[in-house]
């Protein structure tokens, strides 16, 4: 088998430790290397040559970002892929609605009955402004609570609660089984 390599498109450093805490683990074993690229900042021209490389050394890699205010995730993938010619549809995996949400369906059921009635609420509603107003109620930090969530992030809950995390996760089998 020859040198495996997975690059991970994120947007920013809330996905980058997100990236780094939870599914990066999931991967160690299955690449020689895993590199996690923020790309918000990046121009367009430079991401494209990142995806052109990547690409041209046959390794792997996933595009991941928000569906924000799109109606769908069919329409945020066109938009990716208007910006993006090097772009595969099948390595774009949009989070639904943020990044913030995939945090909060893997709290645990003790935490998350103190967030929501049912522990089994999904989380797909939960965009940065909602889990600012969560955080500020429980007296804590945004960053504070993130990190208290991926102390203890129970990946299954979080498949339950969340369809793009399941999604993702799904992605993520498919990367260590090939």
């Amino acid at each position: 088998m020859g040198y495996k390599q997975l690059f991970i498109f994120v947007e920013g450093d809330t996905d980058e430790t997100f990236f780094n805490k939870i599914i990066k683990p999931l991967l160690v074993k299955s690449y020689q290397s895993i590199q996690i690229i923020k790309y918000a900042s990046m121009s367009i021209e430079k991401r494209e040559k990142w995806i052109k490389s990547i690409k041209g050394m046959f390794a792997d890699y996933l595009f991941i970002t928000d569906l924000n205010n799109k109606p769908c995730v069919t329409a945020k993938k066109k938009i990716i892929l208007s910006h993006f010619k090097y772009i595969d549809e099948n390595n774009i995996v949009v989070i639904i609605p943020e990044i913030e949400g995939l945090y909060m369906a893997g709290a645990d059921d003790y935490i998350f009955s103190k967030l929501f009635k049912d522990v089994n609420h999904n989380t797909e509603d939960v965009n940065k402004e909602c889990f600012d107003k969560i955080s500020s109620q429980l007296n804590e930090s945004p960053l504070t609570l993130r990190l208290s969530l991926i102390e203890n992030y129970d990946i299954d809950k979080a498949r339950l609660r969340n369809r793009s995390f399941n999604y993702l996760m799904n992605k993520v089998e498919k990367l260590i089984i090939s």
